[in-house]
């Protein structure tokens, strides 16, 4: 009896720790605080591994693409806004892009996109989808906003 509770609770670690292989593709807007309407619209493509930790947020570690842009070796917590960094477009070294928060389930994505060496809360460039139009945008903004990240009084607008 101990030695099949002992399997059973073995298979259940394995499976729950076990990475789970991710490949996946959202459409994106891109915003920016004070303009009215979408900017463009591009794609984000995940391929890599989720990673689950007991007590602590899940991670992935892989390539993401955004665009034109291949940002190789990332690695960011789920859940939670973190820094999207890597090898971008082949470098030699790794940089950080972009702070990003992407869901557990990856079908939620922002990005504050990185430009000489920060993020603007007034000239930032925001990706962020799924969305069909600038008041989706805005609001799952502020909802990923509101997990980790506040702008002074102000809501992304």
């Amino acid at each position: 009896m101990k030695k099949m509770l002992l399997i059973v609770v073995l298979v259940a670690l394995y499976a729950y720790y076990n990475p789970i292989r991710i490949d996946r593709e959202i459409p994106l807007v891109e915003v920016s605080y004070g303009k009215q309407g979408v900017i463009s619209e591009t794609q984000i493509h995940f391929s890599g591994s989720k990673y689950k930790r007991a007590f602590r947020d899940s991670y992935f570690v892989g390539t993401v693409s955004i665009g034109d842009t291949k940002i190789e070796s990332a690695r960011f917590n789920l859940n939670s806004l973190d820094v999207l960094g890597g090898r971008i477009d082949n470098s030699e070294c790794a940089n950080s892009f972009a702070s990003i928060y992407v869901n557990s389930s990856f079908n939620e994505v922002t990005l504050l996109v990185f430009e000489n060496g920060g993020w603007s809360t007034y000239e930032g460039i925001v990706l962020t989808g799924p969305v069909e139009n600038h008041n989706e945008a805005v609001d799952l903004i502020n909802k990923h906003f509101q997990t980790d990240f506040v702008l002074s009084n102000d809501q992304y607008k």
